[in-house]
């Protein structure tokens, strides 16, 4: 067969525009033709579609041998349709299976159980809510916060995602969700801090009682707690705003119970010290914030992390941790004591003191102490002769 190609194919001139095609560039893109490699020199170039020859006169056949095509399939094509009906079959499965745990593997909820749900609509009575697989969930209007609210849009849109707190469960499944047991929670929580700082706090005396007041906070919402009439600073209190301390806190028997008497018996050298002053206090709890420092066993003093040094601080329990004894400076001594913030930065001989040799900033304590007095008694001074220079003199001071 190849022996009659090669006798019935013509030759073509060279010159011809015509591109020569050639078979073997499919198969092998060589620079010559298997069969006319001793009758023509290289060619330039070979592609599926043609070559341009070098030579006068192009070789006289273009002859690729392949070979014939099997008859019958393959081994794989022959396993291929047994294969896709096996990889269906095992994705029929895989989405029963799914179905199955949707219904019958999903969580039971309980009655104070937090979950995660996100928002699908809002209507006048509540909003529904998606919890995951078939259960249904909702919240009313009223359980949505602590403070009042007229519309379920006011606080939440479809597609929020937030945490829940499980509190009913009906018999069609169904289940009615709360976010304002969820805010409570964190009330009691912020209580339970307050008391455990020995903070003061103010609140409002709505009512007298038999062995008591009844007053509420205003920083912490929906609680009431209770004076002891020996407690009280005096009888007739009711409507008036008083400072107190948190003495008693336990949310489990919803018992909160307050003292004025707490505030009244902080020490006279707390309630007097002056700005410049240097106190010896002891670290009581450590927040991002700042720590804050019991001074005298019944007050407690703030200092923020902005005055621990003069050079950054990026975390308070890396610098001090609870139960440490300091030496800090007073830099603001408000409402006859009871609000006290402390400074170390202002103690430092040089910047980052602090937090390179703490031991030394408390060593000469009373020393910078001495010196920030004198540089803000020249800044009153000054602001004698020139008021618009006080207030630069005065920052400088607190700053160094």
């Amino acid at each position: 067969m190849a022996q009659f190609l090669l006798e019935t194919l013509p030759l073509r001139p060279a010159h011809s525009s015509r591109l020569l095609p050639c078979p073997s560039a499919a198969i092998h893109s060589s620079s010559t033709c298997s069969l006319g490699r001793q009758a023509s020199r290289p060619y330039q170039s070979c592609t599926p579609f043609g070559r341009r020859p070098l030579s006068r006169w192009a070789p006289a056949c273009q002859v690729a041998v392949l070979d014939e095509p099997q008859v019958g399939n393959t081994p794989e094509e022959d396993s291929a349709p047994a294969a896709e009906s096996t990889e269906e079959a095992s994705l029929d499965d895989l989405y029963s299976q799914f179905d199955t745990l949707l219904v019958d593997g999903g969580r039971e909820f309980e009655a104070g159980d937090m979950i995660m749900g996100v928002v699908t609509h809002t209507d006048k009575r509540g909003a529904y809510v998606d919890v995951g697989g078939k259960m249904s969930a909702f919240v009313q209007t009223e359980d949505i916060t602590l403070g009042p609210l007229q519309k379920a849009s006011q606080i939440l849109a479809p597609g929020m995602r937030r945490q829940f707190m499980v509190v009913t469960k009906r018999m069609d499944d169904a289940s009615y969700l709360s976010i304002k047991n969820l805010e409570l929670d964190l009330v009691w929580e912020r209580a339970k801090q307050m008391a455990d700082l020995k903070a003061v706090v103010p609140v409002t005396v709505d009512s007298q009682q038999r062995a008591g007041f009844l007053c509420s906070f205003q920083d912490l919402p929906t609680l009431t707690a209770f004076m002891p009439a020996s407690h009280s600073p005096e009888t007739d209190i009711v409507g008036k705003k008083i400072d107190v301390k948190i003495i008693d806190c336990l949310k489990e028997n919803n018992r909160l119970i307050v003292s004025n008497r707490a505030v009244r018996s902080s020490s006279s050298v707390v309630r007097s010290c002056k700005v410049g002053q240097v106190l010896e206090a002891v670290i009581r709890s450590i927040q991002p914030y700042g720590a804050f420092l019991e001074l005298d066993g019944n007050f407690t003093g703030l200092l923020h992390i902005s005055n621990v040094s003069q050079d950054r601080v990026s975390r308070m329990d890396s610098v001090m941790n609870v139960g440490d004894k300091i030496k800090a400076m007073v830099i603001m001594n408000e409402n006859d004591g009871t609000r006290v913030s402390l400074s170390t930065k202002a103690l430092e001989p040089q910047p980052g003191d602090m937090l390179k040799n703490p031991g030394l900033v408390y060593e000469k304590a009373e020393e910078m102490a001495a010196l920030f007095r004198e540089r803000a008694q020249q800044a009153t001074t000054a602001s004698q002769d020139d008021p618009f220079a006080s207030q630069d003199s005065t920052s400088e001071s607190v700053d160094s």
